[in-house]
């Protein structure tokens, strides 16, 4: 297995990633907090080894997340514990 540290260097994350990933954890602080309705969901595998099925479940996320956005904050596992450094 690749540590973290090589993968962050080989993959940088991109603008658009991070502020993804910004976004969803200040979604997940306002439901935790009382100040955002809706229902947060924590989904997902701790880890991945099936890069196709990886990609299919991605997929899935964002269609629930398009389907849902008013209702339901889905989040996937990691994303909430990675750090920001």
């Amino acid at each position: 297995m690749i540590p973290p540290q090589i993968l962050m260097e080989d993959l940088p994350l991109s603008l658009a990633a991070a502020q993804t990933i910004i976004l969803g954890r200040q979604a997940a602080e306002e439901i935790i907090k009382g100040r955002d309705d809706r229902l947060l969901v924590i989904v997902g595998p701790c880890s991945i080894h099936d890069t196709k099925a990886a990609l299919e479940y991605g997929k899935f996320l964002i269609f629930l997340r398009i389907r849902f956005r008013w209702t339901v904050q889905f989040t996937p596992h990691k994303s909430l514990f990675l750090s920001s450094d």
